[in-house]
């Protein structure tokens, strides 16, 4: 089990690497700024969920791009 976790965090680490030469290089192609949304989660505390509950309540602009990418993963309605 261990091994497989390393092997995770190294993937993890190649990917990351990749994406800041990607973002050195200005190829914005790749690179969504609705993702940021997402930064922080999961979430792992009840101090989190309290800044994220904050944040919704006092930033419309942040409740719409979540919202907007939440939808994105239910599919449609109906």
């Amino acid at each position: 089990m261990d091994k497989v976790i390393l092997n995770q965090a190294r993937q993890q680490h190649l990917l990351e690497d990749i994406f800041i030469q990607l973002k050195a290089n200005n190829d914005e192609s790749i690179y969504d700024e609705d993702d940021i949304i997402f930064e922080g989660f999961p979430l792992d505390s009840l101090d989190r969920l309290n800044e994220i509950n904050i944040t919704l309540k006092s930033d419309k602009l942040f409740s719409r791009k979540l919202v907007k990418k939440l939808r994105q993963f239910h599919g449609p309605s109906g």
